[in-house]
């Protein structure tokens, strides 16, 4: 043998060495080769990444979140800011060493006045696979979480995971079965997604579409078709500045005054924009008609 080959030789035969070390960094990958020169931003990615390396080919990214805000208008109330505190939740995960892009998505019309969430997911979550970020983070426009929410679902490492959503009206969950506050974290049947952490790869699955699934339960239900189901954690407790607006959850006439809401919402008043239109808009008033049209 000649040097050269020697040489290589007790070079692979360090290499081999020092997988038993104490340096993490020198582990196995799935061919039995010594992983060398592997960088991670931070010991949670490093840790994340180690820890998929047994059951599966680790994310590039290991932890990395797309946070997707769905929704036209970001609301409040006297306890908080919406775009704030999903704002602050954003930041917390990122100083805790998740790498987190946020991206807002506008909710258009499908059947008006009823506005087309579900399309507005579809669009999340295109826009969460050109970013290659392990996660999509769903969150309403309405939502009022606390700064860890996020990085709280996160630390599990499972495919599909919710807080418990509150409902104003009956000061219960939302979703199914109903679970106690703080007793732990359990397999449902289906949950609110007003936040929702799951694996972008899911929405790669057939027939995994929310424009084709009426209901949170069917949305649900053909992801557990393929082997996966959605984990909620009762010790993250979500409240929401708006009350539920799925059908299912109201009356005949309370649905028909929520579209004429929508609808007065939409078509506000006109304010003028010059003294020329102001003078139209005061004549037109004084006939009763609010709205006029300035060629």
């Amino acid at each position: 043998m000649n040097k050269e080959a020697e040489g290589s030789t007790i070079y692979a035969q360090m290499l081999m060495a020092e997988k038993t070390g104490e340096n993490d960094d020198n582990r196995l990958n799935h061919n039995g080769d010594c992983l060398k020169r592997l960088t991670f931003d931070n010991v949670i990615t490093k840790d994340r990444y180690f820890e998929q390396d047994t059951y599966s080919w680790p994310h590039a990214s290991p932890g990395s979140v797309t946070v997707i805000a769905v929704g036209n208008r970001w609301k409040r109330d006297d306890d908080g800011d919406c775009e704030r505190m999903v704002r602050d939740m954003c930041y917390f995960a990122q100083n805790q060493g998740y790498k987190v892009l946020f991206e807002e998505i506008a909710v258009w019309y499908g059947v008006f006045p009823n506005p087309s969430v579900a399309s507005a997911r579809e669009a999340g979550g295109l826009t969460a696979r050109s970013f290659g970020t392990e996660y999509i983070f769903y969150c309403d426009n309405d939502i009022k979480p606390e700064k860890e929410l996020l990085s709280n679902l996160l630390q599990y490492n499972v495919p599909m995971i919710v807080p418990m959503v509150m409902d104003q009206n009956k000061s219960s969950m939302i979703g199914g079965p109903i679970r106690e506050k703080d007793s732990g974290i359990y397999n449902q049947k289906w949950a609110s997604m007003s936040a929702l952490l799951m694996k972008t790869c899911l929405l790669d699955l057939p027939g995994v579409k929310f424009s084709d699934a009426d209901t949170e339960g069917l949305f649900y239900q053909r992801i557990a078709r393929w082997g996966h189901t959605i984990h909620i954690d009762t010790s993250q407790v979500l409240t929401t500045v708006t009350p539920p607006t799925r059908p299912d959850s109201k009356t005949y006439d309370e649905r028909e005054q929520m579209n004429k809401d929508r609808y007065a919402a939409i078509f506000e008043k006109r304010v003028p924009m010059d003294a020329v239109a102001q003078e139209l808009f005061d004549e037109a008033k004084k006939t009763g008609q609010d709205q006029v049209k300035v060629m």
